[in-house]
């Protein structure tokens, strides 16, 4: 599974994911990148099953981005859509073989607008198709947090960081807010004995209205 963490800053939008894979409850990869940029100014983030046909998310979306760079997330939501439902045709119809479901959280900067824009595209189970793009609003208002994967048993913590997110905070402290709501999130599930959230990194996402950037950070938490 996964744990996403995004917040909206004063000029930024931040995107933060664990980069722990499982399969059947057992650790399969602990360096997988989950969010990706999609277009000049936006970036999505990715929960659910972790490959098609033995191609990681970050292979797919970059095919993506190669092609088309939209004005705003949701246009870039709207042509990601068919996309991604070209690339679930092509997975062998075996059942199974799309098992997990998907929810893809899209972000960025939208020019018209003058200001940032989230929308969700999901898949169910082993459904063979995506669901149109909608626009997601944050768990907790009035703090502008949304949370993305194995949520159920962090519900605590969802709210207690929603509780310490302040309207208007730098790049640099929202990112490190993210960071740290992911460790501890991460701290927390294995303290329950949850091991599908975690990984040897955590990965950033920073849109802005200068583009799109990426860093990455050990987590602290050994893979399990």
């Amino acid at each position: 599974m996964t744990l996403i963490v995004a917040l909206e800053a004063k000029d930024c939008f931040v995107m933060a994911a664990d980069s722990l894979t499982t399969l059947s409850g057992r650790a399969v990869g602990c360096d997988t990148q989950k969010v990706h940029q999609v277009s000049v100014m936006s970036m999505a983030a990715t929960a659910g099953r972790s490959h098609l046909s033995g191609r990681y998310w970050s292979q797919i979306l970059d095919s993506f981005l190669r092609n088309w760079a939209g004005p705003s997330p949701a246009q870039t939501a709207a042509d990601l859509h068919p996309f991604l439902e070209a690339e679930i045709a092509q997975v062998p119809r075996v059942h199974g073989n799309c098992s997990g479901g998907n929810t893809i959280l899209v972000a960025g900067f939208d020019l018209t607008k003058r200001g940032f824009d989230v929308w969700s595209i999901g898949r169910v189970g082993d459904r063979r198709f995506f669901e149109a793009p909608v626009p997601v609003q944050p768990a907790t208002p009035p703090a502008r947090v949304w949370w993305l994967g194995d949520t159920q048993h962090l519900q605590a913590h969802i709210v207690q960081t929603a509780a310490n997110y302040a309207a208007g905070m730098s790049e640099a402290h929202a990112i490190a807010f993210a960071e740290k709501a992911i460790v501890d999130g991460t701290a927390i599930a294995r303290g329950l004995g949850i091991i599908t959230i975690g990984g040897n990194y955590i990965y950033v996402a920073v849109a802005t209205q200068a583009g799109v950037f990426f860093s990455r950070r050990l987590s602290g938490v050994p893979c399990p």
